[in-house]
């Protein structure tokens, strides 16, 4: 599609898990996935600007376009990685990152692990953002979605919220239907077709803006 993609371990750089196809129940991802709290969003928010320094130093790659794409935890370090705190403790070359995808980004933890946001008002969403979710995930809050589009059109934040019906928790993942407990929290898992392929269709149409 002509994108350039770097794909940032967060994981494997740490010793954790380095095994990329491991299933859900495969005992080293569930010890690697259970230890967000060690290794943290804003710690892979910072492998982000990492990452992006390294970009920019690519003349191959548009250093004024180099967006941002998080899946999970990695769509909350997305999140954490766009706040103009964070931006402004990494000052990235160039002012940053172009735009964000965060795909089912947990936003029931948001306020919960205070690392950076108390509330949902905390959250500043300074460039184009898009955010994808099933509505039957249950690490995802369809009421914090909606206060998050109310806060956005109030304070006229570039955010797009795409939510599927009927979708669980990696509905772009193809695998069969499952359930998975992370730290106490159990979540369903499920394939869904139409919204992985719309999925797809929303991010490149967002990306080549």
């Amino acid at each position: 599609e002509g994108h350039v993609v770097l794909f940032v371990d967060s994981y494997c750089k740490r010793k954790l898990l380095c095994d990329h196809d491991s299933p859900d129940n495969d005992p080293k991802r569930r010890k690697a996935v259970n230890q967000w709290k060690k290794i943290t969003p804003p710690q892979r928010a910072a492998d982000a600007f990492g990452a992006f320094e390294y970009l920019v130093q690519q003349n191959f790659v548009k250093k004024n376009k180099i967006s941002l794409m998080g899946f999970s935890w990695g769509a909350t370090a997305g999140l954490m990685a766009i706040d103009p705190r964070m931006k402004r403790m990494f000052s990235p070359t160039q002012g940053g990152f172009y735009s964000l995808v965060a795909v089912y980004p947990n936003s029931k933890h948001w306020t919960q692990m205070k690392r950076m946001w108390t509330k949902i008002e905390d959250m500043n969403i300074t460039i184009p953002t898009i955010m994808l979710a099933g509505e039957k995930d249950e690490a995802e809050s369809i009421d914090i979605y909606k206060k998050l589009q109310q806060i956005a059109k109030k304070n006229k934040f570039p955010l797009e919220v795409i939510l599927y019906p009927d979708s669980y928790r990696k509905f772009d993942e193809k695998r069969e239907k499952h359930s998975v407990t992370v730290n106490n929290i159990t979540v369903t898992k499920a394939y869904n077709k139409k919204a992985h392929e719309d999925s797809i269709k929303q991010i490149f149409s967002f990306l080549i803006k």
